[in-house]
């Protein structure tokens, strides 16, 4: 019995032993491999205690910015972050040296759900040629320009008249603006409108909101993707995966259409526009467009 006891206090401080052992020698490995300054971690757990200081995010790191200057790291999990902070220090980062900083990181959710394809990629030469792609297309297609003007101003017009059948009643303007705004996106890539009480959209903006709200709670998976194997959906990474399956039958849809009345003279939105690309670079044997 005595043996158990003696056991059952070793056993704790072993391990927390093991654990200072293994931090000790993470910071001297880090400070041979150059990164930047920052606060001590716990191995495989971080130190989240930095950001939970404060509820607002904002605070704490601006906190840290004071501390440890414009470049710090921080440990999400196992997961290295480095925070830039300062005009400059991200000035020089991402508009004189965005060459050699334009890669995307792995994480779970862009992995699960979108395979790390397209925007998503964290290939630097695919998510290059696709948002170099989107970008000029949606330009040709009045994004930034004043002709989306027109777009814009006939769902203001609708958004009025829809906001004046409530009369007195009491609704959530977010969920009329929310419509308003995808329509006029929706105008763009697939030149499509959906009314108000459509009941397949309606169910797509809901289930997009829910996808949204769930991003919260799924921060602690990025950081441990071991925790969506636990019972249960406690981060709603598998009602997410439901959501969007859901989004990607809707969307689905709207493309296997435009196939079906494709007309390469005759290229009306940004998704005519992809099918064309698509086309045109089928021959090429590195095309990123398939």
């Amino acid at each position: 019995m005595e043996s158990i006891e003696h056991d059952f206090y070793l056993n704790p401080i072993l391990i927390g032993l093991l654990l200072l052992a293994l931090s000790l020698w993470m910071y001297k490995r880090q400070d041979r491999a150059k990164l930047p300054p920052g606060p001590w971690h716990i191995p495989f757990v971080g130190n989240p205690w930095e950001l939970a200081e404060d509820p607002d995010l904002r605070k704490s790191l601006r906190r840290l910015h004071m501390q440890y200057g414009d470049i710090y790291r921080l440990y999400m999990g196992p997961k290295l972050a480095v925070v830039i902070s300062g005009y400059e220090a991200i000035k020089e980062v991402f508009v004189k040296r965005g060459g050699e900083f334009s890669d995307r990181p792995e994480n779970l959710i862009s992995t699960l759900l979108f395979e790390n394809q397209g925007i998503h990629s964290t290939s630097r030469e695919l998510w290059k040629e696709h948002r170099k792609f989107i970008l000029s297309t949606l330009r040709n297609f009045g994004f930034g320009k004043a002709s989306l003007e027109g777009k814009i101003h006939t769902e203001a017009t609708i958004l009025l008249s829809e906001i004046a059948k409530k009369k007195e009643k009491p609704f959530r303007l977010l969920h009329l603006v929310q419509t308003s705004v995808s329509n006029v996106i929706n105008a763009m890539i697939f030149g499509e409108h959906f009314k108000h009480d459509d009941p397949k959209f309606k169910k797509i903006m809901t289930l997009l909101d829910e996808t949204f709200e769930n991003i919260g709670p799924q921060n602690i998976v990025f950081s441990f993707p071991f925790l969506r194997y636990l019972p249960g959906d406690m981060f709603h990474v598998k009602k997410t995966l439901r959501n969007v399956k859901s989004i990607e039958g809707f969307i689905g849809d709207l493309i296997d259409k435009h196939m079906e009345n494709f007309d390469e003279n005759k290229i009306e939105d940004f998704t005519d526009a992809f099918l064309l690309k698509i086309k045109s670079a089928r021959d090429q044997k590195d095309s990123v467009f398939t």
